[in-house]
Protein backbone atom coordinates (compact mmCIF):
# COMPACT_ATOMS: atom_id res chain seq x y z
CA UNK A 1 0.00 0.00 0.00
CA UNK A 2 1.94 2.81 -1.30
CA UNK A 3 0.84 6.05 0.56
CA UNK A 4 -1.65 4.76 3.47
CA UNK A 5 -1.79 5.96 6.56
CA UNK A 6 -1.38 3.27 9.20
CA UNK A 7 -2.94 3.79 12.63
CA UNK A 8 -1.25 1.53 15.32
CA UNK A 9 -3.86 -0.96 16.91
CA UNK A 10 -4.08 -0.79 20.69
CA UNK A 11 -4.86 -3.74 22.81
CA UNK A 12 -8.09 -3.99 24.12
CA UNK A 13 -10.11 -6.32 26.68
CA UNK A 14 -11.86 -9.61 26.72
CA UNK A 15 -15.37 -8.16 26.34
CA UNK A 16 -14.50 -5.77 23.96
CA UNK A 17 -12.83 -8.45 21.78
CA UNK A 18 -16.15 -10.57 22.43
CA UNK A 19 -18.23 -7.38 20.75
CA UNK A 20 -16.05 -7.20 18.21
CA UNK A 21 -16.53 -11.19 17.08
CA UNK A 22 -20.02 -10.41 16.84
CA UNK A 23 -19.93 -8.07 14.20
CA UNK A 24 -17.37 -10.59 11.99
CA UNK A 25 -19.31 -12.79 9.51
CA UNK A 26 -15.74 -14.44 8.12
CA UNK A 27 -12.23 -15.20 9.48
CA UNK A 28 -9.01 -17.09 9.15
CA UNK A 29 -8.66 -20.69 10.76
CA UNK A 30 -5.14 -21.46 11.43
CA UNK A 31 -4.32 -25.08 11.58
CA UNK A 32 -2.70 -28.14 10.70
CA UNK A 33 -3.54 -30.37 7.90
CA UNK A 34 -1.15 -33.34 7.41
CA UNK A 35 1.24 -32.13 9.64
CA UNK A 36 1.72 -28.81 7.31
CA UNK A 37 0.37 -25.31 8.40
CA UNK A 38 -2.72 -24.34 6.65
CA UNK A 39 -5.28 -21.10 6.55
CA UNK A 40 -8.89 -21.82 6.03
CA UNK A 41 -11.93 -19.32 5.31
CA UNK A 42 -14.73 -19.59 8.04
CA UNK A 43 -18.10 -18.56 8.51
CA UNK A 44 -18.19 -17.01 12.09
CA UNK A 45 -21.55 -16.93 14.27
CA UNK A 46 -21.53 -16.13 17.80
CA UNK A 47 -23.33 -18.45 20.18
CA UNK A 48 -22.98 -17.05 23.68
CA UNK A 49 -19.25 -16.58 24.43
CA UNK A 50 -17.79 -19.47 22.06
CA UNK A 51 -17.88 -18.93 17.95
CA UNK A 52 -19.60 -21.38 16.02
CA UNK A 53 -17.50 -21.78 12.56
CA UNK A 54 -18.34 -23.54 9.29
CA UNK A 55 -15.86 -23.83 6.48
CA UNK A 56 -16.51 -21.59 4.05
CA UNK A 57 -14.32 -24.48 1.95
CA UNK A 58 -17.41 -27.69 2.23
CA UNK A 59 -15.37 -31.06 2.57
CA UNK A 60 -12.14 -29.46 0.42
CA UNK A 61 -10.07 -29.92 3.73
CA UNK A 62 -10.29 -31.91 6.32
CA UNK A 63 -10.40 -30.35 9.07
CA UNK A 64 -9.90 -32.74 12.35
CA UNK A 65 -11.47 -31.97 15.47
CA UNK A 66 -9.74 -31.50 19.27
CA UNK A 67 -6.79 -29.87 17.81
CA UNK A 68 -5.54 -26.55 18.65
CA UNK A 69 -5.79 -24.00 16.75
CA UNK A 70 -6.06 -20.07 15.86
CA UNK A 71 -9.38 -18.24 14.77
CA UNK A 72 -8.83 -14.58 13.51
CA UNK A 73 -11.35 -12.42 12.59
CA UNK A 74 -10.84 -8.60 11.71
CA UNK A 75 -12.13 -5.44 10.31
CA UNK A 76 -8.58 -3.79 9.04
CA UNK A 77 -9.56 -2.56 5.58
CA UNK A 78 -8.30 0.75 4.46
CA UNK A 79 -11.24 2.86 4.31
CA UNK A 80 -13.13 1.31 8.03
CA UNK A 81 -13.49 4.14 10.14
CA UNK A 82 -12.24 2.10 13.25
CA UNK A 83 -9.85 -1.25 12.20
CA UNK A 84 -9.38 -4.14 14.77
CA UNK A 85 -8.30 -7.81 14.93
CA UNK A 86 -9.33 -10.48 17.41
CA UNK A 87 -7.48 -14.01 17.67
CA UNK A 88 -9.30 -16.99 19.41
CA UNK A 89 -6.96 -19.54 20.52
CA UNK A 90 -8.54 -22.86 21.71
CA UNK A 91 -9.51 -26.53 20.92
CA UNK A 92 -11.50 -27.23 18.10
CA UNK A 93 -14.92 -29.50 18.92
CA UNK A 94 -17.15 -30.79 16.30
CA UNK A 95 -20.29 -28.88 16.93
CA UNK A 96 -22.30 -31.19 13.91
CA UNK A 97 -22.54 -31.99 10.50
CA UNK A 98 -24.76 -30.98 7.48
CA UNK A 99 -24.94 -34.01 5.15
CA UNK A 100 -26.60 -37.05 5.10
CA UNK A 101 -26.49 -39.50 7.70
CA UNK A 102 -23.51 -41.91 7.04
CA UNK A 103 -22.79 -40.23 4.33
CA UNK A 104 -19.63 -37.24 3.39
CA UNK A 105 -20.32 -33.98 5.06
CA UNK A 106 -20.35 -30.75 3.57
CA UNK A 107 -20.33 -28.41 5.32
CA UNK A 108 -19.17 -29.15 8.78
CA UNK A 109 -19.51 -27.42 11.88
CA UNK A 110 -17.42 -26.46 14.49
CA UNK A 111 -17.22 -24.77 18.33
CA UNK A 112 -14.21 -22.70 19.46
CA UNK A 113 -14.33 -21.42 23.32
CA UNK A 114 -13.07 -18.24 23.73
CA UNK A 115 -10.94 -18.92 26.56
CA UNK A 116 -7.71 -17.29 25.20
CA UNK A 117 -9.01 -14.08 23.58
CA UNK A 118 -6.90 -11.22 22.88
CA UNK A 119 -7.41 -8.25 20.43
CA UNK A 120 -6.23 -5.25 19.20
CA UNK A 121 -8.06 -1.80 17.49
CA UNK A 122 -7.45 1.85 16.43
CA UNK A 123 -7.84 4.38 18.56
CA UNK A 124 -7.17 4.91 22.25
CA UNK A 125 -6.42 2.16 24.63
CA UNK A 126 -9.50 1.11 26.71
CA UNK A 127 -9.98 0.85 30.01
CA UNK A 128 -9.69 -2.59 30.06
CA UNK A 129 -6.98 -3.09 27.66
CA UNK A 130 -4.80 -2.58 30.91
CA UNK A 131 -5.59 -5.75 31.90
CA UNK A 132 -4.47 -7.73 28.90
CA UNK A 133 -0.81 -6.00 28.67
CA UNK A 134 1.76 -7.19 31.66
CA UNK A 135 5.19 -8.20 31.22
CA UNK A 136 4.92 -11.72 29.77
CA UNK A 137 3.42 -10.31 26.91
CA UNK A 138 5.14 -6.97 26.48
CA UNK A 139 9.05 -6.45 24.86
CA UNK A 140 10.77 -3.84 27.11
CA UNK A 141 9.81 -1.15 25.11
CA UNK A 142 5.88 -2.03 24.90
CA UNK A 143 5.44 -3.76 21.71
CA UNK A 144 3.62 -7.05 21.76
CA UNK A 145 5.46 -8.41 18.78
CA UNK A 146 9.27 -8.92 18.85
CA UNK A 147 12.01 -11.00 17.24
CA UNK A 148 13.91 -13.43 19.91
Amino acid sequence: MMGASVTPLVPVGRDECIDLLKTAACGRLAMTASAMPTILPVAIEMHGEDVRLRSLLGSHVLVHPDQVVALEADNLDDVAPEQWSVVVLGMLVVEEHDGEPGGSCTSPRFRLKTEFVSGWRSGAPSALADSTRNEATEGADGDLLRIR
